[in-house]
């Protein structure tokens, strides 16, 4: 039997300007190659990738009355992805962010937050019942309609029911943070997935393996803290965090999983499946694991590397 899942939070249109040699002249035209635009955000992504896997994920964000908002709504629906959940906000546009590569440096980001400045806990709630199998929140911290405390009711109400739910945030630049921002919604959260500058920010220790014990304490059932190129620090109910440096091992690691867990979503577990899970890279590929593959609830007890309770 398929699993229902739910992928809540930020989405964006992307608008990709081809590599330039230079940033233009105040007042100079650069003529470059066609832009390219895709959707993209933490529950764009998440519901994409799984859709790729044969999960059919229902997606609840808010999109302007324009045509970005008509662009994300028709390639998340061509992906695969249930899209009733996707609201209009009045009043404001669909959020964008503009990439423009300089070539020998970093890119630049110009963005507008828009109508994810929109999304609250009552959309969330319309899309929960009935519960389904995963719940998976990404970008909280700067959706700031989604407020803590309503919230953590909605996962609250959710996890009665049974739903597993993932916990993916984003650190709003220039804003202190501290544990205190996650404390209500962390006892309601089976799977968090911050990425290291994250959890330094929410805990203030540098190291991985301390802000995932750290986030543990505060009520997590487990920890996954991610790394980019180097890898992951997870902490499950033992509190012990393991390291898997690199995306090689986390790959590794994927494979053995998966040849189990993708047969429950009705694929076939060949190894070429797994590769494709494989490549979605460090950062990517954790979160489709746990909201996705089997990942279990906490229930108490241990669970062993195939996922089983003992």
């Amino acid at each position: 039997m398929a699993r229902s899942v739910v992928c809540a939070g930020i989405v964006v249109a992307d608008v990709f300007v081809p590599p330039l040699a230079r940033l233009p002249e105040p007042g100079e035209l650069v003529a470059t190659d066609d832009f390219v635009v895709e959707t993209g955000g933490c529950a764009a992504n998440a519901a994409i990738a799984l859709a790729r896997l044969g999960v059919r994920p229902t997606i609840v964000a808010k999109v302007g009355g324009d045509h970005f908002g008509d662009f994300i709504v028709d390639e998340l629906s061509a992906a695969g992805v249930d899209v009733s959940g996707v609201g209009r906000a009045a009043g404001l546009g669909t959020s964008k962010t503009v990439i423009v590569p300089v070539s020998g440096e970093d890119r630049r980001f110009i963005h507008t937050f828009g109508a994810n400045a929109a999304l609250c806990a009552a959309d969330i709630a319309a899309a929960i019942d009935p519960a389904p199998d995963v719940l998976y929140i990404g970008g909280f911290l700067v959706l700031p309609a989604l407020r803590q405390d309503e919230l953590a009711a909605q996962l609250r109400r959710a996890r009665r029911s049974g739903t597993r739910v993932v916990l993916d945030v984003v650190a709003p630049a220039g804003q202190a943070l501290s544990l205190d921002d996650v404390a209500s919604v962390l006892t309601e959260v089976d799977y968090f997935v911050p990425n290291d500058d994250e959890a330094a920010a929410l805990t203030g220790a540098s190291d991985p393996h301390r802000q995932a014990e750290r986030l543990l304490e505060l009520g997590a059932g487990t920890v996954i803290v991610t790394m980019g190129e180097r890898g992951l620090v997870a902490a499950g109910p033992d509190g012990r965090p393991v390291l898997a440096p690199g995306s090689e091992a986390i790959n590794a690691a994927l494979r053995r999983r998966l040849l189990a867990t993708l047969v429950s979503l009705g694929a076939t577990g060949q190894t070429g499946e797994c590769h494709r899970i494989a490549t979605l890279g460090a950062t990517t590929a954790p979160v489709v694991v746990v909201v996705g593959l089997g990942a279990p609830a906490r229930r108490g007890g241990r669970v062993d590397s195939r996922g089983s309770r003992r």
